[in-house]
């Protein structure tokens, strides 16, 4: 029997006594999982250094019917219903036939897909003279969630009936897979009509950062740009930005998204024509580029930029914007937040050189040699209170300290040469903050000579090797994999052509439903819950129902472990009948909801 109450007032305080510190469940709604792009995972509860091992931890599941090859990389929401359920982890996937689904991040079952319009096919674009892409060309970009409205939003590429390539931005319901507003057609600025949506979008300003790039170095009509749209206004609107207005000076970062601190927005420029240009006629070829987004509709974009010192390869198709931006965080955070201050700037390209500027672009701080990177730097802090840079290049994982401003190369550890492809790694960190045994490099190598892809783990503290194992399959040997493993809620996702792997604790048991609930009404208007504790469960949650409505968390996303008392409002806005209930979890899933006991009380909780 349930216990309930029925409230006749519109705002309840529920006082939350928590039998078993509390921790949360971990969303990724953005490429390498902040704005800063530190690919640094701070609140993995599961896994650690002891636990990652060739016995402990293995594949759990493999998704292998995606309808395309998978460039952009997965997208995470945790307690996310999906028709009427509510799921754990919902993994969300976009491929290159611009389909989006929808995946069961613990079973690995579609929840749902949806095919948003017809790709474009590669041979009708410069006669398919590019080959690093699939066979066609549709959401190549890493989609953003914005988790408070419910959307995702992401970029599709079709080529309508004698038409030209177009780009749209759609907003889908996490819920559905629904476009939310209708989808707007990108305008590119004039002198470019034929581009690539590489880089990952990017929420900013109540809108979306679109980076656009070129295919390979076919030139005219491609030219880099950055488009900001807002599709929360009537009618939706849109601005760009041109890194170019002759040739290339392509936004594509491998992937990778612009970084972001407050209203200024950091990219890297590809190859271009050698002349550096102010506007109108800007020429911004391997720069490294600050927008100031100052507020507005439609955004106003100014712009600053610092030049590599390596000039020997203006001119030349050695990009400095191969590999991605990051801000390196000043004052060794535990996490990254919107309170997160930037110290330097830092990202590498082609020829391997590993910049760091400040973030005013009026200083170069250090150049480090790292190997040619169409790959992307990651941030964590360490257990010993410092700052590290995990770096990627060629087929070296390398450790740098972060002193004050600058980079001290610490450890370092080499992976097999890619037989296809251009070298560099991707590299995510997953850490319970900065506990001491939690911290895991994650990196995924290849295609190897039968095009598999292979998963690693390191500790963090010495990159001595935890795991490994393959991780999917790169069947076009003429693109770069270049993938990034993204770790959330105990489970590690690598997305590949046409499969989603699932990594996790090798199998133990899920705890019981919790016993002995209780909720005690005695000083309404706070309810007080508690439970006996489950053998076996490292966390708790409790959800809420009303009426006959669907059960939902109390706080969307939290879990609780440790004992604890949390103070939640404004769950309870309307008056009616509300039951409670709770389920135990740890890394190998949750438990089924208990079953409350004692009578079932109801009261007037009227605030007299």
């Amino acid at each position: 029997m349930r216990r309930t109450r029925v409230c006749s007032w519109l705002e309840l305080v529920v006082v939350l006594l928590l039998i078993p510190a509390m921790g949360a469940a971990q969303n990724v709604t953005t490429r390498n999982y902040d704005n800063f792009r530190t690919g640094w995972d701070s609140q993995e509860l599961s896994l650690t250094q002891s636990n990652v091992g060739p016995t402990t931890f293995s594949r759990r599941a493999i998704v292998e019917t995606l309808d395309e090859q998978v460039d952009a990389q997965p997208v995470i929401l945790s307690n996310q219903t999906i028709n009427g359920t509510l799921y754990p982890t919902v993994v969300y996937v976009a491929t290159q036939n611009n389909t989006v689904y929808a995946i069961d991040g613990l079973a690995g079952t579609i929840l749902l897909q949806t095919t948003l319009e017809s790709a474009a096919p590669i041979a009708q674009i410069f006669g398919g003279s590019c080959s690093n892409n699939s066979g066609r060309i549709g959401i190549n970009s890493t989609p953003v969630i914005d988790a408070t409205a419910g959307r995702i939003y992401v970029v599709t590429a079709t080529i309508p009936s004698g038409g030209t390539l177009t780009f749209h931005l759609h907003a889908l319901s996490v819920a559905t897979l629904v476009d939310q507003v209708t989808p707007l057609t990108i305008t590119p600025p004039a002198g470019t009509s034929i581009n690539r949506q590489r880089g990952a979008l990017t929420l900013f300003n109540s809108g979306v950062l679109i980076p656009f790039a070129s295919f390979c170095d076919n030139s005219a009509p491609t030219l880099g740009f950055m488009t900001y749209a807002n599709m929360n206004v009537t009618p939706a609107v849109q601005t760009s930005f041109q890194a170019s207005h002759t040739f290339l000076d392509s936004i594509w970062m491998s992937g990778g998204g612009p970084a972001v601190n407050g209203n200024f927005i950091y990219f890297l420029t590809g190859n271009g024509n050698v002349a550096l240009t102010p506007p109108p006629n800007t020429e911004l070829p391997h720069s490294i580029v600050r927008l100031t987004g100052s507020s507005g509709t439609p955004l106003s974009l100014t712009y600053s930029t610092a030049t590599i010192p390596d000039t020997s390869i203006m001119g030349t198709d050695k990009d400095y914007g191969a590999g991605g931006v990051m801000i390196v965080p000043s004052g060794a955070p535990t996490s990254i937040g919107p309170g997160t201050t930037a110290s330097f700037l830092t990202g590498a390209g082609k020829t391997g050189n590993l910049y760091l500027f400040g973030t005013g672009l009026g200083s170069f701080i250090q150049s480090l040699s790292i190997g040619a990177c169409w790959c992307g730097p990651a941030y964590f802090t360490g257990s010993d209170g410092l700052g590290h840079v995990v770096t990627g290049g060629g087929t070296t994982l390398q450790l740098n300290t972060v002193n004050s401003a600058s980079l001290t190369p610490s450890s370092s550890v080499q992976l097999p040469a890619k037989a296809f492809g251009d070298p560099g790694l991707w590299t995510t960190v997953s850490s319970n903050g900065t506990a001491a045994g939690t911290g895991v490099i994650w990196t995924v190598s290849g295609p190897d000579s039968n095009t598999n892809l292979t998963l690693y783990a390191y500790n963090a503290n010495n990159l001595s090797l935890l795991f490994s194992a393959v991780a999917g399959s790169w069947g076009n040997t003429g693109g770069n994999a270049n993938v990034v493993p993204v770790v959330s809620n105990g489970h590690v996702y690598v997305a590949s052509d046409g499969e989603l792997t699932i990594f996790g604790l090798t199998q133990g048991a899920i705890p019981l439903p919790p016993t002995s609930i209780t909720a005690n009404f005695s000083a309404c208007p706070a309810v007080t819950a508690s439970w006996a504790p489950s053998t076996g469960a490292t966390s708790y949650q409790l959800f809420e129902q009303f009426g006959n409505g669907p059960w939902n968390p109390t706080i969307a996303g939290l879990f609780w472990s440790g004992t604890a008392t949390h103070v939640v409002t404004g769950h309870f806005t309307s008056p009616g009948l509300y039951q409670f209930d709770v389920a135990a979890c740890n890394s190998f899933g949750c438990s089924a909801v208990g079953t409350p006991a004692g009578a079932n009380l109801l009261k007037n909780c009227s605030i007299m």
